[in-house]
């Protein structure tokens, strides 16, 4: 009998501390990404616990191609992990301990960016991730290209004439 009344005491517990586990709070975010953009996402959490960014998500749409440049601190580094996708296709894990972190991606206009935290954390915690959105760069060697192509376009036009 003692036995099951520390199973149910031990079992009412972990339902307590499961439902009372807090939201993350999310601030500066925004739907869109355009060249020029540069902004601060915050997620934190208070100094209760415990905590869970899992199912935490911010997902951002591509107004034209551009080129995204991410970096974050987390504050203490709890190991909270992102994973990061584009339109659906297969995501890619970040670990965000060591904190700071960064990465670039590659958007094409209409694409969504998302990204979908998971982890668990007692106490407060917050982690920043800065948003510093450029145009997509077109290398050097596109434009000796073209005019190369054009210069044989040329050169064999005269050689019909």
């Amino acid at each position: 009998m003692t036995n099951l009344l520390t199973t149910l005491a031990f079992g009412a517990g972990l339902a307590v501390a499961a439902t009372s586990a807090s939201a993350v709070t999310i601030s500066g975010t925004q739907p869109t990404l355009s060249i020029g953009d540069n902004f601060l996402v915050e997620l934190s959490t208070d100094s209760k616990g415990p905590h869970t960014y899992t199912g935490t998500t911010l997902s951002f749409t591509a107004t034209e191609d551009l080129r995204v440049n991410t970096s974050w601190t987390e504050n203490p580094d709890a190991g909270i992990v992102v994973e990061a996708s584009v339109s659906g296709g297969t995501p890619v894990v970040y670990d965000i301990v060591p904190s700071p972190a960064a990465f670039t991606q590659v958007l094409l206009s209409g694409q969504t960016y998302d990204f979908a935290f998971s982890g668990d954390v007692m106490g407060f915690t917050n982690i920043d991730i800065i948003f510093d959105v450029t145009a997509v760069p077109v290398a050097p060697a596109a434009a000796f290209l073209l005019s190369g192509l054009g210069a044989f376009g040329v050169a064999r036009r005269k050689k019909k004439a």
